[in-house]
């Protein structure tokens, strides 16, 4: 839970943060154990009093709570549960017979939020390309070639990404995007052939820091 929140039971308040009443003391807790321990202290309450179903029902709502907590912060490696556009994007399983999975590395277990960031890191990585290199793709050929064609458009790409905790623990996921003809993307990885330019592009993230790698197509980025 993001913001404070305050629970009322028996008289005692127990908000986000802390727990103050007969349970002694006061104590910064994480959502999971907060949940656990609140939880389990009204639950024993509830049981000792049958006519308190007011206190069973807060009871059962914080063993959710226990669940839901547990499952944001950690995150989940069955990526189909999470939503994002299956049309454009695929999240590969971790498999070091793939080379963009490093040796080393593990399983990176992503969250809706972390989906958010990636996207909001590639958008940004995108127009920062077209602004310092499409011109200057367009002055390496003379000026021969329509200048849209050194343009990275995402609508025209489909999109792998290898997410994977690296040797130092750090979060990371491994973008590539490509726009040509290939059947079997959301299987196999996508291997680009020679002289591949505009037509694939790479970039790396980084979900610990936050931050981003430079992306990377053809010869330039």
């Amino acid at each position: 839970m993001d913001k404070e929140q305050n629970i009322i039971y028996s008289g005692h308040v127990y908000n986000d943060t802390t727990l103050t009443g007969d349970f002694q003391g006061t104590e910064t807790m994480p959502c999971l154990h907060k949940a656990l321990f609140v939880g389990s202290n009204l639950f024993t309450t509830a049981l000792t009093s049958k006519s308190d179903m007011k206190g069973f029902l807060i009871a059962i709502s914080l063993i959710s709570l226990v669940l839901s907590c547990g499952h944001s912060a950690s995150g989940t490696l069955d990526y189909n549960t999470l939503n994002y556009d299956t049309s454009r994007t695929v999240i590969l399983t971790w498999d070091t017979t793939k080379y963009r999975f490093p040796k080393g590395s593990e399983p990176l277990p992503l969250t809706q939020s972390d989906l958010t960031l990636i996207d909001s890191l590639l958008n940004d990585a995108i127009d920062s390309f077209n602004i310092q290199f499409t011109h200057g793709m367009y002055e390496a050929f003379d000026r021969k070639v329509p200048i849209d064609s050194f343009i990275i458009v995402q609508q025209k790409y489909k999109n792998q990404y290898y997410p994977f905790k690296d040797v130092n623990g750090q979060r990371v996921v491994t973008i590539i995007g490509f726009s040509t003809e290939f059947p079997l993307w959301k299987k196999e990885m996508y291997q680009p052939r020679l002289h591949y330019g505009m037509r694939m592009f790479e970039l790396r993230v980084n979900l610990t820091e936050k931050n981003r790698d430079n992306l990377h197509s053809g010869d330039f980025g």
